[in-house]
């Protein structure tokens, strides 16, 4: 199994027992539990597909990049979870979910990068303007 994906599937277990933690608390509320059961079936999708599965892979690949970030705890892999078919709307597939989490866990890297250049734009130009007058006034 490719490295990260063990990891996630406990992170999903974990939001699914949370949920049904929630369940047993808000018994009125029937989004608790019918997230808890989607969240077990999409653990058991996840954990069904063979090692070699692009969607494993792209997956793996992405929070690999994530969790190498000094940034990654900025984004909520977990909260994600937490949510996952627990509003009202259209059910998503276990597929069409982690499509959509690799593609924002991506463009929240690339957000990343484009403000780390930003600041180093901003550094540069600073340190240059400092470098031509070093009393301060550029």
């Amino acid at each position: 199994m490719p490295t990260h994906i063990s990891g996630f599937i406990d992170d999903v277990r974990y939001q699914a027992e949370w949920r049904e933690q929630k369940a047993v608390e808000y018994p009125e509320d029937d989004r608790n539990q019918r997230s808890a059961d989607a969240l077990q079936a999409l653990a058991e999708w996840i954990g069904g597909q063979p090692d070699d599965a692009p969607i494993l892979g792209q997956l793996d690949a992405a929070l690999g990049r994530l969790y190498a970030s000094e940034n990654a705890a900025e984004f909520g892999v977990t909260d994600r979870l937490g949510r996952y078919d627990f509003c009202s709307g259209p059910h998503e597939t276990p597929d069409e979910f982690l499509r959509e989490l690799i593609k924002d866990i991506e463009d929240h890297l690339q957000d990343l990068v484009t403000t780390e250049e930003e600041v180093d734009a901003v550094v540069e130009e600073y340190v240059g303007k400092a470098a031509r007058d070093p009393r301060g006034r550029a």
